[in-house]
């Protein structure tokens, strides 16, 4: 999908983050604006133990169109590693974005994450800076919001309110998903909310965890929708 997308979008593919061949990431960019853009850092799902970066490049079409860049990074995946493991290639990809983001027209201070399935709830991680139990050695205020789709998320999620505040969440499902993203997601929405933290849900009627995946790469969708007005004042977004 991510060399489809190549073929209608500014980009560039294969990009290393790190040591490992398994980590490298795509960039899609925008038609050439005045400004540097907003930046979506968006993460494949498939359990933890397959999927790639290809398999979101349906995205970009429409995220780049916002106008935003969006970057699509591989980790290396179960069992082959742990979990903690798979946060530390997202933490090294997010670094990445940070430091040479500029070079596509990307600007580094407006940074979101998100990610469908296990990508979402790495994304979450991200956005926390936490996962069990360990802090993330992410810069405070790097991450300025969080989108993640279809998430599976078990009570774990929900655990003692954070110390700073949290960026903005934006959290997606589809009315007919899989357990632990329709059981998780409202409880992790209620927990941000005693948290103080902006967040939002969009439940895509008739939908299953595989047809919210492809919704998303059509113009107009409801989860585009919604994070166009985060990243965009209402005035600038295009759909």
């Amino acid at each position: 999908m991510s060399r489809q997308a190549a073929l209608r979008s500014r980009c560039c593919l294969n990009v290393p983050y790190g040591d490992s061949p398994d980590l490298a990431l795509d960039v899609f960019q925008p038609a050439p604006q005045g400004d540097r853009v907003p930046v979506l850092l968006f993460l494949h799902g498939g359990g933890f133990v397959s999927g790639s970066k290809e398999n979101v490049g349906l995205l970009a079409p429409a995220v780049t169109h916002l106008p935003a860049v969006l970057v699509t990074p591989s980790y290396r995946l179960a069992p082959t590693v742990t979990r903690l493991d798979q946060v530390a290639d997202c933490v090294a990809a997010l670094l990445w974005t940070f430091q040479h983001i500029d070079r596509f027209g990307g600007d580094p201070q407006r940074i979101f994450v998100g990610g469908h399935s296990a990508g979402g709830s790495l994304a979450i991680y991200l956005a926390l800076g936490r996962a069990n139990g360990c802090r993330l050695e992410i810069p405070g205020g790097l991450v300025k919001g969080c989108f993640p789709v279809s998430a599976p998320l078990e009570r774990e999620w929900v655990g003692p309110k954070p110390a700073g505040r949290l960026p903005p969440f934006f959290l997606t499902w589809g009315e007919q998903d899989i357990p632990p993203v329709l059981q998780g997601n409202p409880l992790f929405a209620q927990w941000l909310e005693s948290c103080g933290t902006d967040v939002g849900t969009s439940i895509l009627d008739g939908l299953n965890h595989f047809e919210v995946a492809l919704a998303q790469g059509r113009p107009g969708n409801l989860w585009l929708k919604g994070i166009a007005q985060r990243i965009w004042p209402r005035s600038e977004v295009q759909l």
